[in-house]
Parts: C-alpha cells; sequence; structure tokens
C-alpha cells in the first residue's frame, strides 16, 4: 500500500507480558511531570508476603515442548488494601529449544517509581531438578524511554535481567511484588490482565484477587466464560481465576489491535459509565484563572466576531502554537496539567491542550466538554468493563446552537473550516460531565473520501509517447500525515512512494517535472502532482491492435492483503471510508467509430462495495473505480466468504484499452474498445 504506507499512523496496543508491565492498555493521555514521591527508586529483596498462596502445581500437566519457550506457570495475585494495593507475579519459564534461550534468559520488569515500588523474592535457575540463586547480585536498573518518538516522557524504569549460562531444558522461576497504585484513579481498582503471551504458549495462568468483601470489584472477557472460585479468607474475598493450555499469541498480519480485547480478563471497581465520567469530569479544571488565559482569550474575542470563528480560532491557536509533548509519570497519566501552567509552558498531551482548549472557550461563553476515546481500539472499546482503562486519548465536543463539533487539538496539521475539522472514526465516547453520563456515537468514517487519485493520459501525436499527470489527493488524517512529512523532510521525501505504483505498472516511465504540492486553505485536503513520460504505454502492434493497462492501484492496494481460506484473527481496516481512482486516456484524434453506452459493475458485500463505470467518446476513454470500505474489520468467521469474494472481483477491476492498428479508422469494422 505505497501511498498509504507514507501516511499511516501506528496503531498499537502496548499488551502486558509477565515482566509486570502495568496494564494491558497503556493510557494516552500524557501527563505534565508529576511531583516527585516519597517511593525510593531502585529495588529491593525480601520474601514472599505471607498473604500470598504458593501457585497451583502443574507437574502432571502436558508440557508445551513444541514451542522454543514457553511457560509452565503464570500466577498474578492482588492484595487491594483500603489506601494500598500489591500486585505479586510468579512465573516459570522452560526453555524447550535452543531458538528460546534468548527470550527466556531476559526478564524486563517495569515500573514506574513515582507511586510504585518493585521488591524481588526469587529468582532461580532449575537445572536437573538442582535450584540455582541468581539474586546473588545486582541487576541494572534502566530508564528507557521507548516512546519519546511520539513525544511521550513517561518516567518508567525498568530493571534489566540478563541471566547467564541458560541451556535447554533449564527453567526460569522467579517472583516480584509491585507495591503502589496510582493515585489518580482516587483508590479504585482497574486492571487489564492479559491471558495469553507473544513469546510462548502458556499451560496455566492464574490470577487471584484478594479484597474486603464491601469492595464491588467488576468482572469481565469479552469472548470468554472465566468465572472464578470465590471463597472468604481471613474475612476478605478472595476471586481466582484460571485458564489452561492457551496457546502463543500469534496474530496475522493486518490484524487491529482491537483483537487483543479477546484476551484481557477486566476487573474494576467503576459500577458504570457514569461513575467514570465523573471521575474524569473531577481530573479536568474547572473555572480555571491566569493573566495568560486572560490573555488569549481577549485575543480571540478580538481576532474573531461570530462564535463559529473564535472556535476555530481556539482551536488552531492550541493546535498549532501549543507543542505536543506529554509526560506520563505517575497520576499525570491522566490528570491534565493547569491550563494556565500549559499556556507558560507551550506544549503539552491531549489532555493537556483538552483542557486548555475547553477553559479558552468557556472564556468567551462557549460551551465545551472532554470527550474520552480510544485511538486504538475505535468502537470496541465499547466491549469493555467501564473504566478508565478503555480510553486512551481526548477530544473536544464544542455545541453551537443545535450543531455538535467534535475536534481534536492535537492535529498540528489540520486546516479547513469548522465542519471540515471534524474528527470521525473513533467510534464512540464518553463525555466528561459532573452529573455523569453514558457513551455516545461519534461521527463515523464511513461514507467519507479520503482519497482521491486522478491520472490522465494525453496525446499530442498518436506516434508520441503519452505524457501522464497524476493528481492524488489526500483528505483529514492522511493529508495531515503528508503535511507532517513534507514539514519534516520535504517533498521529496514522497517523490519516491508516489511514483513507485506507475514506476511498476509502466517501467519505461520517467518523470518530467518535480512534484508539486497543493494545499486549499477553506479544506482539510493536500493534492501531490506528478507529471511522467510513458513510453510502452501502448504494447507493439500485432496488425490488429494495440492495448494498454489501466490498474486503479489507489483501490486495489487497499485490497491487497494475503488471500487465504481462513484466518483465526481479525483483518483490520486502518482508513475505512471511500477511495476514488479515475484513468483518462485522451486522445489527438478520433480513435473509436462512436460513443458507446457506458459499461458498469457494481459488487461486493456488507464490509465493502465496489463500483466501476468504463465509457468512451471517439476521442476519450475513462474508467472510474470507487471503493467504500463500511466496517473496521473483516472478523475470522466471516472472512472465508468475505475473500472468496474479493479475490473474483479484483480482476474485473483492471481494463484493457484496445485501439486498432491503424488509428484514422478508415476501416470502421474494428472498433476499439474497452475491457
Amino acid at each position: 500500500m505505497l501511498l498509504l504506507a507514507v501516511a499511516s499512523v501506528a496503531m498499537s496496543a502496548s499488551y502486558a507480558q509477565e515482566q509486570g508491565g502495568g496494564n494491558a492498555l497503556s493510557p494516552h493521555a500524557h501527563p505534565k511531570p508529576a511531583q516527585h514521591s516519597d517511593v525510593p527508586s531502585g529495588y529491593t529483596v525480601e520474601p514472599t508476603p505471607s498473604w500470598v498462596t504458593p501457585s497451583p502445581s502443574t507437574e502432571d500437566a502436558a508440557a508445551e515442548s513444541s514451542a522454543p519457550m514457553s511457560y509452565r506457570v503464570i500466577d498474578e495475585q492482588y492484595q487491594l488494601g483500603a489506601r494500598s494495593e500489591t500486585h505479586y507475579h510468579h512465573i516459570v519459564r522452560v526453555i524447550n529449544q535452543s531458538a528460546g534461550l534468548d527470550a527466556g534468559s531476559r526478564i524486563e520488569i517495569q515500573f514506574d517509581p513515582s507511586f510504585q515500588k518493585l521488591v524481588l523474592h526469587h529468582l532461580e535457575l532449575v537445572r536437573a531438578g538442582k535450584r540455582l540463586n541468581r539474586l546473588d547480585r545486582k541487576y541494572p536498573l534502566l530508564r528507557r524511554e521507548t516512546q519519546l518518538e511520539r513525544q511521550i516522557y513517561d518516567g518508567r524504569e525498568t530493571l534489566s535481567i540478563v541471566l547467564d549460562d541458560v541451556r535447554v531444558g533449564d527453567e526460569i522461576d522467579y517472583a516480584f511484588s509491585l507495591l503502589g497504585s496510582n493515585p489518580v484513579f482516587g483508590n479504585k481498582f482497574v486492571a487489564l490482565v492479559g491471558l495469553g503471551n507473544f513469546l510462548g504458549p502458556e499451560t496455566m495462568h492464574t490470577v487471584r484477587l484478594l479484597a474486603s468483601p464491601s469492595r464491588e470489584i467488576h468482572y469481565a472477557m469479552v469472548h470468554g466464560d472465566l468465572q472464578p472460585e470465590i471463597r472468604t479468607v481471613g474475612g476478605l474475598r478472595e476471586m481466582v481465576f484460571r485458564k489452561d493450555h492457551t496457546p502463543r499469541l500469534d496474530f496475522e498480519p493486518g490484524t487491529p489491535p482491537s483483537a487483543l480485547i479477546d484476551r484481557w480478563l477486566q476487573l474494576s471497581e467503576f459500577a458504570d459509565w457514569a461513575e467514570v465520567a465523573r471521575w474524569g469530569a473531577s481530573a479536568f479544571p474547572h473555572d480555571a484563572r491566569g493573566p495568560l488565559l486572560d490573555q488569549e482569550a481577549d485575543a480571540i474575542k478580538a481576532q474573531a466576531s461570530t462564535a463559529p470563528e473564535r472556535v476555530l480560532a481556539a482551536l488552531e491557536f492550541v493546535q498549532k502554537e501549543i507543542r505536543y509533548f506529554g509526560t506520563e509519570i505517575g497520576p499525570y497519566s491522566h490528570r491534565p496539567a493547569s491550563p494556565e501552567t500549559v499556556l507558560k509552558q507551550r506544549f503539552g498531551d491531549c489532555k493537556d491542550k483538552v483542557a486548555l482548549l475547553t477553559t479558552l472557550l468557556d472564556r468567551i461563553d462557549i460551551r465545551a466538554t472532554p470527550i474520552l476515546v480510544s485511538a486504538t481500539l475505535r468502537g470496541a472499546a465499547a466491549q469493555l468493563l467501564p473504566s478508565p482503562l478503555a480510553f486512551d486519548h481526548a477530544i473536544v465536543r464544542v455545541d453551537l446552537d443545535a450543531q455538535s463539533y467534535y475536534l481534536d487539538a492535537t492535529r498540528t496539521e489540520q486546516t479547513g473550516t469548522l465542519p471540515n475539522r471534524e474528527t470521525a472514526g473513533f467510534g464512540q465516547g464518553l463525555p466528561l460531565t459532573s452529573q455523569g453520563s453514558a457513551l455516545v456515537a461519534l461521527p463515523t468514517a464511513f461514507g467519507i473520501g479520503h482519497l482521491t487519485v486522478t491520472d490522465t493520459f494525453y496525446f499530442e501525436r498518436m506516434d508520441a509517447d503519452p505524457t501522464l499527470e497524476s493528481r492524488v489527493v489526500f483528505r483529514g488524517d492522511l493529508a495531515e500525515g503528508m503535511r507532517g512529512v513534507i514539514a519534516k523532510q520535504g517533498p521529496e521525501a514522497l517523490f519516491k512512494q508516489m511514483a513507485g505504483p506507475y514506476l511498476k505498472l509502466y517501467p519505461q516511465a520517467h518523470t518530467t517535472a518535480p512534484m508539486t504540492v497543493e494545499s486549499a486553505k477553506d479544506d482539510d485536503v493536500l493534492t501531490l502532482v506528478n507529471h511522467f513520460v510513458v513510453p510502452g504505454f501502448f504494447s507493439p502492434s500485432d496488425g490488429i491492435a494495440r492495448t494498454a493497462q489501466l490498474v486503479p492501484f489507489a483501490v486495489t492496494d487497499m485490497l491487497g492483503f494475503r488471500a487465504a481460506e481462513s484466518r483465526h484473527t481479525p483483518l483490520g481496516f486502518p482508513f475505512p471510508g471511500i477511495v476514488r481512482h479515475t484513468d483518462i486516456v485522451d486522445f489527438p484524434d478520433d480513435v473509436f467509430p462512436m460513443k458507446e453506452p457506458a459499461q458498469r459493475f457494481e459488487g461486493g458485500d456488507a464490509h465493502v462495495s465496489l463500483r466501476q463505470v468504463a465509457e468512451h467518446t471517439r476521442r476519450m476513454v475513462e474508467i472510474f473505480t470507487e471503493l467504500s470500505i463500511n466496517v473496521d474489520q473483516v472478523d475470522p468467521d466471516d472472512w472465508p466468504t468475505f475473500s472468496k469474494k474479493i479475490q473474483e472481483l479484483l480482476p474485473r477491476l483492471y481494463r484493457t484499452v484496445r485501439i486498432p492498428a491503424m488509428t484514422n479508422l478508415d476501416a470502421p469494422d474494428k472498433p476499439a474498445d474497452t475491457k
């Protein structure tokens, strides 16, 4: 997908491995630096806590020996106090093959030192029944900012353990605890526990939760019926979940991050979405004050007179004048910085920008509401239990008279009028109001054209090579992605990607001018224009006719997934909506005896719709192809019929232009046509 690759925004969920890396969905709400806590950095070595129960035995379980490395035991136990939380882990890895030595001998435990303390309990290498202590040395504590390229600083630390002298047949048995909980959740417990692992299969995975009976902890799995054993232990309620023989997670190409939902055991102390909304509303500032806020609000009122103009002015200021940067430490993973501070430092993350924008609009008497959304899960977030962990992004809803606009303050390269700037495709979102609210449907990307390609082949003379003008129009997210590449790297960086499809189809083609960039201020579109000379456009004459191939690659690329009879994971569409591709061949003389009726074709199913119209006059061929993607993903159960349908439809999209070997039409019984 050469056209889309440049503008694609990576969409991924951070899956919690057994290394203790917190929740399975990493929040995208990036905070202002937090105050340093009293929790000491580093780690300690202490005995296993007395409240922990021994991990269930798996001695009689069938070995997962077919994988290079497997997990005989993953045992997670939570103890919830009135104002404390301890998350205990016990892991036993088994090295079955030499290919598993590298992954099996490396252990990484991540934690947030602003509110968490790391305690190691044991680390042993088990060989032929003999246990070898590996806690007899110190291991390095690293601060690796893996998301700096996304302008995110989270302050997390990583205990990095690389064991020496690990051999096939060894087991690595270790246990640790993370003490502390993020205070931003107000002593409410939330967790997404991944049952399944990308590194190897799990023989047994248990999750034990110990809490006061007065605490109502909700649990669920989206497509599973994992019921706990519940009993009372020392006046506390104990819930134990167990899942045996879970295969290694193996996601096929094109699998969306939402597929991870099926692997999560969800735990939440929030009763419903209204409670989450009230929690979120309390985290955002109310009636914020400050001289910089006063100054900027006055400037917006002076700059624009109508309400829509003022909203646009405030949005542009926050988008373009407040650079994107977030530090995701402690409670500031979800709590925005004060708007006055954001104005002073001139940087912020999504929630900081939302807080600033809503505050500025409030100052000019325009109603605006923060909305929590998931850029990663999109509409699938509604399948989760009510919890702040369902979201990773924040936008703003602005209400003007009877019209609501959903705006994203992080879209730095956005252009156009207010209606053209509305964000789409998040599925559902949660308005943050002090009264509480339910999830609401957000504007959909279905039905919106986000890519339009027009290729015009022009013959000055029939005995000359044609010129080709390629006009590629990007809209919305794609346009902004392209503007970002151009701003950072220049238009030359895009040339090879844009020219690639043409040079593949027409190997002798060459450009005649540098690529030009056209940007519209009144719309969120970007147009890239290239010019080529195309030798060999027509095949050599066979004495009867000459032929040329036309390929609507903007459409075929979108459907260019690997053919297979079945899938066990969904196929995700990164850019639902409409893609259009028009091919025009313009001749200087009459090459067709007459204008023919248009040839029309329609096909597809509930997932995608295909439409093509091919027609010609005496001097021109025009083939219009449109693909409408009507869903976010294709589920595995629907894959066989969907894949078969697309493989049947794709060949019909390739068109052959056929003209007579003699183009003066002296022999009208040899008509030209398109197939």
